[in-house]
């Protein structure tokens, strides 16, 4: 996989374009490869990781955050990537399948802070935030729940805006939240929310 990625690195150059994104296949490569790199190839294959697979609902980008959220849930493994970076590199792929593990994230007790980091960065989250049902104590012990409205950043951090049964909307900045749970809903997996 390593050599006909750079061979059409190599073809492109010459016709003075850059390369093409990956496609699901040399993902699929690439992830079989990060759990066991080639020496002398750790840097290439962190950046094909990070930088070649297009964001979004690409049928890369699938292998990508599926492999990702793996390494985030202590399934899999990868020598140049933790369960934190993953999570960041989450974060990266602007919405579509990555937006139903970080939600699955948010209650992870180490990884939670990131992975709503992670979900207020991106772009194209649509109706999945709809779907999730949360509950949370704050520093104050005040419990509040309801359906996640969305996740915002200001100046302040990360916030949460969730709805609750009377239609009362609250927000909760994420540095005060004590403990998060969440109830998951149509969210419990990428699989079902391939269009998101």
């Amino acid at each position: 996989m390593i050599q006909e990625y750079l061979a059409h690195v190599k073809d492109r150059k010459t016709l003075g374009v850059p390369p093409l994104s990956l496609t699901s296949q040399q993902a699929e490569g690439l992830v079989e490869l990060l759990q066991a790199p080639p020496e002398g190839h750790e840097d290439l294959l962190v950046d094909l990781l990070e930088d070649r697979i297009a964001p979004g609902v690409d049928p890369a980008a699938k292998v990508k955050a599926e492999f990702l959220n793996a390494i985030a849930k202590g399934e899999t493994a990868s020598p140049l990537v933790s369960a934190e970076r993953a999570v960041e590199l989450l974060g990266t792929m602007l919405g579509g399948y990555n937006v139903p593990y970080l939600i699955n994230l948010l209650d992870h007790p180490v990884l939670g802070p990131a992975a709503a980091e992670a979900l207020a960065a991106c772009l194209f989250v649509f109706d999945a935030v709809e779907q999730v049902h949360v509950a949370v104590e704050t520093l104050r012990g005040q419990p509040v729940r309801g359906t996640l409205v969305r996740f915002e950043q200001s100046a302040a951090g990360h916030e949460l805006y969730l709805e609750d049964e009377d239609k009362q909307v609250h927000l909760i900045p994420y540095h005060a939240i004590v403990r998060i749970s969440v109830e998951r809903d149509k969210v419990a997996g990428a699989e079902d929310t391939p269009n998101l």
